[in-house]
């Protein structure tokens, strides 16, 4: 399993992309709401929209990580 930790990052304003709906990523920080809409359009225009785009306002450590498909079988 693959754990993504972006973070000790500042607190602030940051792009959540889920590429492909499977692998999470987390870009920024940004310093205004404004600034963060524009990387998530460009990433849409030069992207296209099969990946999901998300604001991600937080303070202190974050972690995304994935679930394995076995991890989800039951």
């Amino acid at each position: 399993m693959k754990t993504i930790t972006e973070s000790p990052k500042p607190a602030g304003c940051y792009l959540l992309i889920i590429y492909n709906d499977v692998e999470p990523h987390i870009m920024g920080p940004y310093t205004t709401d404004d600034e963060r809409l524009e990387a998530a359009r460009r990433h849409r225009r030069e992207h296209g929209s099969d990946d999901g785009l998300f604001r991600l306002d937080a303070e202190g450590r974050v972690d995304v990580d994935v679930f394995a498909a076995a991890e989800l079988e039951s």
